[in-house]
């Protein structure tokens, strides 16, 4: 799956639950399972493509380009 396809196709001015994420993510590849998505989330947090602001609420990180 091409994370960074599914990242570009999202409003970054906008939040996102967990559900609406994974919801997203499951369009792409429907075999997702639970424990690969916390490690998606981990990942694009750590890498600083995904904010988290609140219990289970995220948000996009500002385009630069």
């Amino acid at each position: 799956m091409k994370i960074d396809y599914v990242l570009e196709n999202l409003k970054g001015d906008r939040t996102y639950t967990r559900n609406d994420l994974i919801e997203i993510f499951r369009k792409e590849n429907k075999e997702l399972n639970d424990s690969t998505f916390r490690w998606m989330l981990y990942n694009m947090q750590l890498a600083k493509r995904l904010f988290r602001v609140g219990y289970e609420v995220y948000q996009m990180a500002e385009r630069t380009t």
